[in-house]
């Protein structure tokens, strides 16, 4: 596994162990082998990340792209990284 993507999963992780700790009871434990969660430990849907991305890049005044495309460049710099 690419260090940094380990590193992020780490992350993730961490954050989320601390959300749990600070919303006690409220914290949602339905989804815990989710990688993505919101901070109540809801799981992010799929469709949300890629609705929300042509209005980022309008909002940063960026080359409209599909959120798809982003897969094939990370995977490069991933691979240029090892």
């Amino acid at each position: 596994m690419v260090s940094q993507f380990e590193d992020l999963l780490l992350r993730l992780k961490e954050e989320q162990e601390y959300n749990k700790e600070i919303c006690g009871n409220s914290y949602n434990r339905e989804f815990m082998e989710y990688i993505y969660v919101d901070p109540m430990g809801n799981r992010i849907k799929p469709g949300y990340i890629t609705q929300h991305f042509a209005l980022v890049l309008k909002k940063h005044e960026l080359r409209k792209i599909r959120f798809h495309d982003l897969r094939h460049v990370v995977q490069h710099c991933f691979l240029q990284m090892e």
